[in-house]
């Protein structure tokens, strides 16, 4: 992951960026799937140096997060089910077919980037990483670095359109957040949208990305992890072994630390006067180190990629286009934007709504248009594969 860092993330957020602006242009009542297709696109890259299987990435996370979601698959809520035949539990045959589907393809990923290490033409990826260091790093076997960079690719696709999901929500209700953002990106950026390399002059889009993860946080229950001994936590005897779930919902909701938390309000980042202010604004405010992303031995180890990802894609976003709630044509009334419609899956995201997302500017428009294009020239957008065979219905996508 360093050296993935270190190397600016080999300007993927950037190069998907573009391809996510041309699409938000030309069918913007699309942008949930749109953004959900820029994280996967760069996720797959990085994991495997093509983001052909981007879709495929997707459905994997869309299955795994039913899997492990308390309100997802029936054995998580009532776990007996689990050890009775696959014949009368349906949920038990569609997890078996979502581990086998998993493992295959990530042996199929893991075997694609292989023949093109061979054949010297592999782009980089944390998976070529492992083949070219694998004797040094102490794995088992290559099934083992199968899913070590699967399983991050997988983590990375499940979480990170949730807060580029919560900004837009966010807009339609703090508009002149929009503004103000618009105004730091239209200075430090000029015609073209921002990089990886901007990262430390723009404390205000770090802001909105901090404040979209504090103001609906993807996973607001927290990852549970299992005490390993005693504990006493403010008068209260907790054994060892006790569940215990990182609340996060109450901790963005702590009215001394955040005030007037229901707000969504990114000053509170960048403005001494705020108990969260923090110098200096070259590096604050920061997601890195957030709660959300866990505690000890069990920390995400993608938060620096995540934030390149959210700077990329919310910073393109803000660059190109103005947000807004619709207008309903025949009542002339704007169309109300839910707050609080979220999933009900262990990674929470806003249900799709409607609001109005438009180029900021015709120039803008087709500065959108050009850079694509010349990307697309360069054969660096190829469409999406399918991996599976319809007739073998022991592998493939399951109902979701």
């Amino acid at each position: 992951m360093a050296t993935s860092q270190n190397a600016a993330f080999y300007g993927y957020p950037e190069l998907e960026a573009k391809r996510l602006m041309q699409e938000l242009l030309e069918t913007p009542d699309r942008y949930n799937v749109h953004l959900e297709s820029f994280i996967a696109r760069v996720t797959c890259r990085l994991a495997w140096g093509a983001a052909e299987a981007s879709d495929e990435l997707k459905q994997r996370a869309r299955e795994l997060l039913i899997g492990v979601s308390p309100t997802g698959a029936l054995g998580n809520k009532l776990p007996f089910v689990m050890s009775l035949p696959d014949s009368l539990v349906p949920s038990k045959a569609w997890e078996r077919k979502r581990a086998a589907t998993e493992k295959v393809f990530f042996e199929t990923m893991q075997d694609q980037v292989r023949a093109e290490v061979e054949q010297k033409k592999a782009s980089p990826s944390w998976m070529k990483m492992f083949l070219d260091m694998r004797a040094s790093w102490g794995f088992r076997d290559d099934l083992e670095g199968a899913y070590a960079v699967g399983m991050h690719g997988i983590a990375g696709a499940l979480t990170v359109a949730a807060p580029m999901q919560g900004f837009c929500l966010a807009i339609c209700h703090y508009p002149s957040t929009l503004t103000k953002l618009q105004e730091e990106i239209d200075r430090v950026c000029g015609d073209s949208p921002p990089t990886y390399a901007d990262l430390d002059k723009m404390p205000y889009l770090r802001a909105c990305i901090r404040e979209s993860l504090r103001w609906r946080p993807p996973v607001p229950t927290g990852i549970p992890h299992q005490l390993t001994q005693d504990d006493v936590y403010n008068g209260y005897h907790i054994p060892a072994k006790s569940v215990m779930h990182p609340f996060e919902w109450g901790m963005s909701r702590n009215p001394k630390k955040y005030p007037m938390p229901d707000a969504y309000n990114p000053d509170r980042w960048v403005d001494p006067s705020y108990p969260t202010y923090q110098e200096p604004l070259s590096k604050y405010p920061t997601i890195c180190g957030y709660s959300q992303f866990g505690y000890g031995r069990r920390t995400c180890q993608g938060q620096e990629v995540t934030e390149a990802d959210l700077f990329c894609g919310i910073g393109a976003i803000a660059w190109g286009f103005d947000i807004r709630k619709a207008v309903n044509p025949q009542t002339g009334l704007e169309i109300p934007v839910p707050e609080m419609t979220y999933t009900e899956l262990l990674i929470a995201k806003p249900k799709p709504f409607v609001f109005d997302m438009q180029p900021r500017s015709a120039k803008r428009r087709q500065r959108i248009r050009e850079m694509f294009e010349e990307e697309n020239g360069r054969g660096l957008y190829r469409a999406s594969r399918s991996y599976w065979d319809d007739k073998n219905s022991a592998l493939g996508w399951g109902t979701v």
